[in-house]
């Protein structure tokens, strides 16, 4: 068995600390997100994502079509199947969102 030096575990235990202190805040604000832990694969995971953070934002699929000068009807595909769609499609929609690609996924 391995022993921890002292120094990580002071780390690791502050870092936990202020996880806690940032949740608190965030909480407090009303911006907590809870993350729910389903049977969904990572698609439709990331398909349910990405509707969410377009109703939080409040931008339609309609609205990023119009910026990305698409069709409403390829976006909704993008929103249905994301693990169907290109990264750079991806990046795209989420810039229009206001987000970054990692957000989405």
């Amino acid at each position: 068995m391995h022993n921890v030096p002292r120094d990580l575990d002071a780390l690791v235990a502050e870092h936990a600390r202020k996880a806690a202190r940032q949740n608190d805040a965030l909480a407090k604000a009303g911006k907590l997100r809870v993350a729910e832990f389903t049977e969904d694969s990572p698609a439709e995971a990331a398909a349910a994502r990405l509707k969410y953070i377009a109703r939080e934002r409040g931008i339609s699929q309609k609205a990023i079509a119009q910026k990305l000068e698409v069709t409403p009807a390829a976006i909704n595909r993008v929103f249905k199947n994301p693990d169907r769609s290109k990264v750079s499609t991806l990046r795209r929609i989420a810039q229009a969102m206001g987000v970054e690609l990692h957000e989405l996924i």
